[in-house]
């Protein structure tokens, strides 16, 4: 009986053996495997523009939502922003997701 070392490099040589195997590399390409799949956080006027609006917040304005918007995490950002978004595609109303995640699940 093989030992588990041994059977575990057996299937490694057969993955390789049919081009299965990873490594790490500098990522290159377009990526849409993240979070930031539009590259913004690149963007050199949005991240000014983000500064400018962060510094203008007081101190009982939100960073961010606390929790889920079920919750407690509805703010009045988020309701402007779906309005404007509305308004913006001719629609009678947005939905903002957290995540594209939940946003296709939706």
């Amino acid at each position: 009986m093989k030992s588990f070392e041994a059977d575990l490099l057996d299937r490694l040589r057969e993955l390789a053996a049919q081009g299965l195997t990873r490594s790490l590399r500098e990522p290159a390409g377009i990526d849409f495997s993240s979070n930031d799949y539009l590259g913004l956080a690149n963007d050199a006027a949005l991240r000014a523009a983000l500064r400018e609006r962060l510094s203008t917040l007081g101190p009982d304005d939100p960073w961010s939502a606390p929790s889920s918007r079920l919750l407690r995490g509805e703010t009045a950002a988020h309701a402007a922003l779906e309005r404007r978004l509305a308004r913006f595609k001719g629609c009678p109303a947005a939905l903002l997701f957290p995540s594209g995640y939940q946003a296709n699940l939706g």
